[in-house]
């Protein structure tokens, strides 16, 4: 099956200036071009901050989970700051570790460190 190329677009409008590339031993592949953003495309600042809340939320929830889990099995205050690692994974964990201790000495100082 060939596909033909009119007035610079596959066949109808909806691709326009599009590029012929031929792989070897390949069947011929037709690329759009690429999507440029405008200075007006608000759209990814959009999404981004969407994102940071999404990200801010879920750091408010887990602080929750977790106190009121410890708190239930009488963690007290000097517990909750050492086994808090353990209940972090991944980037949260890396940051964590990355967190001047001296900043870490009470539950109040672990919480505000991770909500900001």
């Amino acid at each position: 099956m060939k596909l033909l190329i009119m007035g610079g677009s596959l066949i109808g409008p909806h691709l326009p200036q599009t590029e012929l590339i031929n792989y070897e031993n390949h069947a011929k592949h037709y690329l759009p071009p690429p999507i440029v953003p405008t200075i007006n495309d608000t759209r990814l600042v959009k999404q981004e901050a969407k994102v940071k809340r999404l990200e801010s939320r879920m750091r408010q929830i887990h602080l929750r989970l977790y106190n009121t889990v410890m708190r239930e099995h009488e963690i007290d205050n000097a517990q909750l700051v050492a086994l808090f690692p353990m209940s972090l994974s991944g980037a949260a964990q890396r940051w964590f570790a990355s967190v001047e201790p001296s900043r870490l000495h009470i539950w109040k100082d672990v919480a505000h460190e991770f909500l900001t």
